[in-house]
């Protein structure tokens, strides 16, 4: 069989749609939009993220990435709930406190 143009086409257009997955990256949490930690509401607008324990660019919480707590010691209110489809590391003396809840989470607690 032959192949035409239009056949060729298409089957290069079907491979550009194929969707492969991102990987989680670990998020760290800088609740009060200066050190890494603190208090802070934790919901999908407020930038309160860094993918980096030192610095980078802010932004709002993506569900799917690692959830970091270090650093300073602080509360969390929760605003709405919140999927977590990884693990979620703490390493500092957080409260997480709010009428939502976390879903889907195992929480990992490191002493540091």
């Amino acid at each position: 069989m032959k192949m035409t143009t239009s056949m060729l086409a298409m089957v290069v257009a079907s491979l550009c749609c194929v969707v492969v997955p991102a990987q989680a990256a670990n998020w760290y949490w800088f609740g009060n939009d200066t050190t890494v930690g603190g208090d802070g509401a934790w919901n999908f607008t407020d930038v309160a993220w860094r993918t980096h324990p030192t610095g980078g660019i802010f932004t709002n919480w993506v569900a799917g990435n690692v959830p970091i707590f270090s650093g300073d010691p602080g509360t969390v209110t929760l605003e709405s709930d919140i999927p977590v489809s990884q693990s979620m590391n703490v390493s500092a003396n957080m409260t997480f406190d709010g009428p939502f809840c976390l879903q889907r989470v195992s929480v990992k607690i490191v002493d540091g």
